[in-house]
């Protein structure tokens, strides 16, 4: 992890990442869904994390709950050409976890990269290599040179999220 480029570790109780831009946290009911998140930041295992949980329903449409990490403060473009994906460090319970990814070339919400994220009760650092990402919604070719979000959603079915994230970020 030495040349790792870190996004977060979770240490700022301000909601502010190491890189300085605020997390961002939202659910289903932006489009009309009914699913509700609780989002805190605590200590685990003797980590700093980001804890997130709720219910994901799929009434209305709905789906999901994200936390969402803007890449620059000025919401312009972060080149991660030199960087061969994302490194997250996870413990959770369920499944239907993923990680997402938006570009500059995206205009709509529902266009984004998706990589699905295995968690189990353990901790462990998941690699997601950019070459897994794949695109939702129309999406056009992933271009790592202009990325703007990192989410880390639970969606697909209906469920009770509960994940804890120790870390996150780039690595070669």
């Amino acid at each position: 992890m030495q040349q790792d480029f870190l996004l977060d570790d979770f240490t700022s109780d301000d909601g502010r990442s190491v890189r300085g831009t605020y997390w961002k946290y939202f659910t289903d009911t932006v489009m009309g869904g009914r699913s509700s998140q609780r989002i805190e930041r605590t200590m685990r295992d003797g980590h700093h994390v980001l804890h997130l949980r709720g219910e994901v329903r799929l009434e209305n449409n709905g789906g999901f709950i994200q936390a969402a990490l803007p890449l620059r403060e000025d919401g312009g473009d972060f080149d991660a050409s030199q960087w061969a994906g994302i490194r997250i460090r996870v413990s959770g319970e369920g499944d239907g976890y993923g990680l997402h990814v938006r570009t500059a070339d995206m205009h709509i919400p529902r266009q984004y990269y998706r990589a699905d994220l295995p968690v189990s009760g353990e901790w462990a650092d998941v690699l997601l290599p950019f070459e897994t990402f794949h695109a939702r919604a129309g999406a056009g070719p992933f271009d790592t040179r202009t990325l703007r979000r990192i989410g880390i959603v639970a969606s697909g079915h209906a469920f009770h999220p509960d994940l804890f994230i120790a870390r996150l970020s780039f690595y070669r």
